[in-house]
């Protein structure tokens, strides 16, 4: 017998429900961290030496000119000609050191997505990412500019009242003013940080890993944590504490708990883009 024709009355069918959106499991993103940073223990340590001890070299280096060309120019006689070339130089460490850590973001990011995806990390993974940098040292740079100018918002008050501070040191009164205005100013900039820029924590690793432009990086990051805000305060909290004792412990701590807190970020950027490939 022929199939009966088609009801032109009947409810139209159910449609799929549709996906749902990824989340952030901050404990699964610990707990995944750890078993990788335990699996590759010299890897993450040594990666976190190679970004560390040139940097540090940089800056001081790059200090120690800038005292130097500050100290010349208070100086007598010849010892004034040495402020330029001190100052030039500082300008040329400066420059390079700039150069350096935008290479080393891009080389840590790559190095940080390969050990996530592949559960162990490879310095190779390193040093590819770093010779692979110099096509976002730009991006990063705007990157850089756009989250100063959206820290601006969180921090206005705070400068209001510093420039009430200065002003006002011989008047009591304004000075209490000011002290109030400043302590509102980190209540205010406190909760700009956890509620607004913290979402844009994952912008780097969309410029990175997707080659996306800085707007698009920034939009990426913002739209994949609007699911996940509490969360999003919440690992920025852990991370924060497991910073900090490292810091207490000696300073040591931290060759263990930032390439951590870092991979942890890493991981947590791909719960919430687990369709990208390796």
């Amino acid at each position: 017998m022929d199939a009966s024709p088609p009801n032109p009355f009947a409810a139209p069918a159910s449609k799929a429900a549709p996906d749902s959106v990824p989340t952030i499991d901050v404990m699964g993103a610990w707990t995944n961290g750890i078993e990788i940073f335990r699996a590759s223990t010299v890897e993450m340590i040594a990666s976190m030496v190679v970004a560390v001890l040139p940097a540090l070299g940089g800056f001081g280096l790059f200090l120690a000119l800038v005292v130097g060309g500050a100290s010349s120019l208070i100086g007598e006689g010849e010892f004034q000609l040495m402020a330029a070339p001190a100052f030039i130089g500082a300008a040329i460490v400066g420059l390079a050191l700039a150069v350096y850590m935008f290479a080393i973001t891009a080389g840590l990011a790559r190095f940080d997505l390969a050990a996530a995806h592949r559960g162990s990390a490879d310095l190779n993974d390193l040093w590819a990412g770093i010779t692979d940098s110099p096509r976002f040292m730009l991006r990063l740079l705007g990157l850089t500019l756009m989250s100063v100018l959206i820290s601006l918002p969180g921090q206005a008050l705070d400068l209001v009242g510093g420039l009430l501070q200065v002003v006002a040191e011989d008047e009591p009164g304004l000075l209490a003013a000011s002290l109030l205005v400043r302590l509102a100013g980190y209540a205010l900039n406190l909760i700009w940080t956890v509620t607004v820029s913290a979402r844009f924590q994952l912008a780097q690793l969309y410029i990175i890993d997707q080659d996306q432009g800085v707007i698009s990086a920034l939009q990426g990051s913002w739209n994949a944590t609007s699911e996940s805000k509490l969360a999003v305060v919440l690992a920025m909290i852990v991370s924060l504490m497991a910073n900090f004792l490292g810091f207490i412990a000696c300073c040591v701590g931290v060759l263990a708990t930032l390439p951590l807190a870092r991979l942890v970020q890493v991981i947590i950027y791909r719960q919430l883009e687990p369709g990208r490939p390796s």
